[in-house]
Formats: structure tokens, C-alpha cells, sequence
């Protein structure tokens, strides 16, 4: 009896934690501090993500993104728009186990470092003081993700971006360009592949739907 027992339990796991899509779309929402000469206040970031792992570990993110940065005492506001891409490196991926009547877990999903290259175009208030321009943008950071349905997750980020221009102020020290770190809280939907069928990375996990006796009662299971 103890035997059968442990075995039903071991049924009444599911596999892996999260999805095994390939496509990922994020909406992050968060907060930045610029690292400028001027003094300026933490300012709000949003953006937005299409991310394709040809591998478990390996994936290319594009993204597009918003910053606001502003200088209370100077009168300082500047809209900071990008666009790049970066490569994403999941340490972390598809561990661990989770209730079968639940589709979340404390066991994270995914933990990734990532980085790239990218465009940015600043416009800046007031004027003359102040003035707009584009430069070259260089993200580096990590993050964390939970998976709270088959096809959602929940994460967190953390971004340091590096600039080549030290004029987003309009103050020139020479000892080093302007940056600013950044941190998200990320929402995640995972593309169920449904046009695919088999096991193993990149297929829909599907339900197998076993008849049985309703005397005798049958284990649920997932593929």
C-alpha cells in the first residue's frame, strides 16, 4: 500500500515549471535614477519586448523602450527613447515540479542575464539651455521569472545602460558619459506553438486524456 501510494503522489506532479515557447512578449514597468552631473530625481521607465530563444539557454530580444528624466531644482525634463537588441542567456530554465490542481510556483521559471546594443533619441526641455540629439546605448543586466500560469509569468529586472554622450545634461566633465541604471517589474505571455505536436523544447504540452473506471478512479497525467 505505501508503495502505491508514493507512486500516485509522484502522478500528481507536473514536469516542468512554466512553458516551453519559444516566443516571449514583456511588458516591463519600473523606475530609473540617472548618473548625470546635473542632479536629477528617479524618473518612470516603460518597455516593451519581443523575445526568440533558439535554444533553452539562448535567445535575441528586440526591444523598444521609454525614460523620463527630470531635475526638480533645475527644471529639467527629458523624454529618452530607444530601440536595440540584445542576446539573453538563461541560466536557469524548466526546473523543479508544481501541484497538479496549480499552475504556479515559488520555484523561479527562469534566472537570465542579457545584454546588447542599441539607439536612443533625447529631447530635452527647456530650451536653449538644454538640447536634443541620439546616441549609441549599451544594456547590461539580469534578471528573475516566476511562472503564475501555463502561459504567463511574473518577473523582475535590473538594467544598467551606458551611453557614449555626456550632453543628456548639456554638462561636459570629461571624466565620463552619461548613464542610468534601471529596474523593472515584468509581465510575460509565452506563444503557445499549437501548429507543432510531440515532446521535448519548443512543443505545446497537451493534455492526455485517459478513460477509466469511476469504480476504480484513474491518475492524472501530463505528457
Amino acid at each position: 500500500m505505501c508503495v502505491c501510494t508514493v507512486a500516485a503522489q509522484a502522478q500528481l506532479k507536473k514536469r516542468r515549471v512554466g512553458s516551453t515557447s519559444k516566443q516571449h512578449i514583456t511588458l516591463s514597468v519600473g523606475g530609473n535614477h540617472p548618473v548625470m552631473e546635473l542632479n536629477t530625481e528617479h524618473g518612470a521607465s516603460v518597455q516593451f519586448s519581443y523575445t526568440y530563444f533558439f535554444l533553452k539557454e539562448l535567445g535575441l530580444k528586440g526591444f523598444a523602450d521609454y525614460n523620463y528624466f527630470w531635475g526638480k531644482s533645475s527644471g529639467y525634463q527629458s523624454h529618452f527613447v530607444s530601440l536595440g537588441a540584445q542576446v539573453v542567456y538563461n541560466c536557469l530554465s524548466n526546473i523543479g515540479g508544481r501541484r497538479e490542481n496549480k499552475s504556479a510556483s515559488a520555484t523561479p521559471e527562469g534566472i537570465y542575464l542579457h545584454g546588447g546594443v542599441g539607439v536612443s533619441g533625447f529631447f530635452c526641455t527647456p530650451k536653449p539651455r538644454f538640447i536634443d540629439g541620439v546616441t549609441a546605448l549599451f544594456p547590461v543586466g539580469f534578471g528573475i521569472s516566476w511562472s503564475i500560469a501555463d502561459n504567463w509569468s511574473l518577473g523582475f529586472d535590473a538594467t544598467y545602460n551606458f551611453t557614449l554622450t555626456d550632453r543628456l545634461d548639456n554638462i561636459v566633465s570629461g571624466k565620463m558619459t552619461d548613464s542610468y541604471p534601471a529596474v523593472f517589474i515584468a509581465l510575460t505571455y509565452k506563444i503557445p506553438d499549437a501548429r507543432r505536436s510531440g515532446t521535448g523544447y519548443g512543443y505545446k504540452s497537451v493534455r492526455r486524456r485517459v478513460k477509466c473506471d469511476p469504480r476504480k478512479g484513474c491518475a492524472i497525467t501530463y505528457e
